[in-house]
């Protein structure tokens, strides 16, 4: 599912645009440029030379991923058009989060629909560097946490705000009252923002709820949850695979760069836990990450290695 032609990536997006993040982060994983020439000159230059699509307001970051991979493969003549697709000053992108926030009248809310179907991708644009934090924080309070009119049901989230619900209530709206990357999307987009405390607690909520069958004592993938939290289509659905990504990235906030040999941690440990231990295989070694409440210890990098602990 993840780098299907037409398919929909649950650990990316839904937009092809997204592999061009995914084919980033292969290559800061294995520093592999042959690999990268592939995608590049084989794949996203054709692809997109004319017009970058869209997913969740990511078009400031791929567009200058696609300028770094032109400029490490060999065609540094592209950068420059990189540069032209996407008008990418400071000024122009803050425009752009600003003209879409509360669009259509729809309260401490990004990029509202003129028909008032609130659903969780507002919260998706949050994955993007460039969304402003006074934004998100506005949104999970008045959204997020919301029990009585936003995206919090009986766990969360709710795939449509129980606003919107009252109005939409199609059999389809109904089969998909809670969907596995609608989540990843949005919860992802609170760790990027670091809203730990929300974003901690939201995550255990949701992992707890979506992803572990009381009845039959197991964890479970599903496809979606109806409204009334019946289950609905497979319960192995690769949808799910952003779900590891929040421990990894979000729980963990490990990312790393072999080009850069560098590992950076941004914890974000849930209060509840008294500890939590990764284990990371970076350039043939196991890396060990150790989190307490208080501290962080890495054993195990190499000697030639840079290792950033980042705090809230």
């Amino acid at each position: 599912d993840n780098k299907g032609i037409s398919w929909h990536s649950g650990a990316y997006g839904g937009e092809t645009s997204e592999h061009i993040r995914g084919a980033w982060q292969i290559y800061q994983h294995t520093g592999d440029v042959a690999f990268l020439k592939e995608c590049y000159e084989g794949h996203f230059r054709k692809l997109f030379w004319e017009r970058l699509s869209q997913f969740a307001m990511n078009s400031f970051e791929v567009a200058d991923m696609l300028g770094q991979m032109a400029s490490l493969t060999g065609n540094a003549p592209d950068v420059e058009h990189w540069q032209q697709l996407v008008r990418r000053d400071p000024e122009h992108i803050r425009r752009m989060f600003d003209d879409r926030w509360e669009a259509n009248g729809i309260s401490n809310y990004f990029a509202g629909p003129s028909n008032g179907m609130t659903m969780t991708n507002a919260f998706w644009a949050m994955r993007s560097e460039f969304f402003p934090r006074e934004y998100a924080r506005k949104m999970v309070q008045a959204w997020a946490l919301n029990r009585d009119s936003g995206f919090y049901g009986e766990f969360f989230p709710l795939a449509m705000s129980k606003q919107a619900m009252q109005k939409f209530n199609t059999p389809v709206d109904h089969s998909f009252g809670y969907t596995p990357d609608t989540a990843y999307f949005t919860l992802d987009g609170m760790f990027r923002q670091r809203l730990v405390q929300e974003a901690t607690e939201l995550t255990l909520n949701h992992i707890e709820n979506y992803n572990w069958n009381e009845k039959w004592g197991v964890p479970v993938a599903p496809e979606a949850y109806r409204r009334d939290v019946t289950l609905f289509g497979d319960q192995y659905s690769n949808f799910n695979a952003g779900k590891i990504l929040l421990y990894l990235e979000g729980l963990a906030g490990l990312s790393y760069s072999i080009p850069k040999k560098r590992l950076t941690v941004n914890p974000a440990l849930p209060k509840r836990w008294e500890w939590m231990e990764v284990r990371l295989p970076i350039t043939g070694e196991w890396v060990s990450i150790k989190y307490s409440l208080d501290d962080v210890s890495v054993s195990g990098l190499k000697n030639d290695w840079e290792c950033l602990t980042l705090g809230e």
